[in-house]
């Protein structure tokens, strides 16, 4: 689930920190949908990797 280490959570500033949680945070919950929305349909390993792709990319380009 979503686990901050201790030599994470002291890397960077107060405010990277609270990106990066914000990030894991939303992206747990957007796997979560897509999970509950996709499993009956049997697609749901092919949608949660592009959900993590899509996410990863959006946040790359933001900094």
């Amino acid at each position: 689930m979503l686990q901050v280490s201790k030599s994470e959570s002291c890397k960077g500033s107060e405010s990277e920190r609270r990106d990066e949680i914000r990030y894991r945070v939303i992206l747990f919950l957007s796997l979560q949908f897509v999970k509950r929305k996709t499993a009956a349909s049997g697609e749901c390993e092919d949608r949660l990797l592009k959900m993590s792709i899509v996410t990863r990319r959006a946040r790359n380009n933001e900094t």
